[in-house]
């Protein structure tokens, strides 16, 4: 029980961090952020936070996976090729969904600049955002090729049109989108999206401010 203990503190104190490496990105800016702030802010040393992070990095590294794994958790279209997710998932759906992820992270202050600075590093194939970012291509890719299939599959997209292309384009236009937003803060980034799946063809509830116009 006692270890049961210490590892549930430890995740709690790890959840502290990746918090304040947010908080402190949104006031101060990436680059300005240390490990000695972010250590202040939790009550630590800076080896008490680098206990649980090797690295400045890969702490960073964590805050990005953190978020991915959260907007899994509510999404209601990952996993849009599966059987089951065929059968609850509307294509309309997945367009609104991915339109309010932009706007939730243009809202989540920190978050798009993290983002960016380690999309860049990641060019980098020893940088440790390297493989985080390996992966999380292939998972965003994969996802929306899904959908763009099942659109085919209701005759919402014509057959002859590559998936994977578009997937890789759509991909492409979000990461593109966040780089922008950075110095244009006043773009939606959320409309852009939809704007983009509209041009494929026709969506039946598929609108810039929602289904529901609001």
């Amino acid at each position: 029980m006692a270890t049961r203990g210490t590892y549930a503190k430890g995740r709690a104190k790890q959840g502290e961090i990746l918090d304040a490496a947010l908080a402190l990105t949104a006031r101060k800016g990436f680059k300005e952020t240390s490990i000695q702030e972010i250590a202040d802010e939790v009550g630590l040393s800076q080896p008490g936070v680098l206990y649980h992070f090797p690295n400045r990095d890969s702490l960073f590294i964590e805050v990005l996976r953190r978020h991915d794994r959260d907007a899994l958790a509510t999404s209601r279209w990952a996993g849009l090729g599966t059987a089951a997710g065929r059968e609850h998932r509307d294509v309309a759906g997945f367009g609104q969904e991915l339109a309010a992820l932009m706007r939730a992270n243009a809202a989540t202050p920190g978050l798009v600049e993290i983002y960016s600075y380690m999309a860049l590093a990641a060019g980098d194939a020893t940088h440790e955002a390297h493989g985080f970012f390996a992966e999380r291509r292939e998972m965003v890719r994969r996802e929306y090729a899904d959908a763009l299939r099942r659109m085919q599959e209701i005759g919402l997209l014509p057959a002859e049109v590559d998936a994977e292309a578009i997937a890789l384009a759509l991909h492409a236009l979000a990461d593109g989108l966040q780089l922008l937003w950075l110095s244009e803060p006043e773009l939606d980034m959320g409309a852009a999206i939809i704007g983009f799946l509209q041009a494929l063809g026709p969506t039946p509830g598929l609108s810039v401010d929602g289904p529901d116009g609001g």
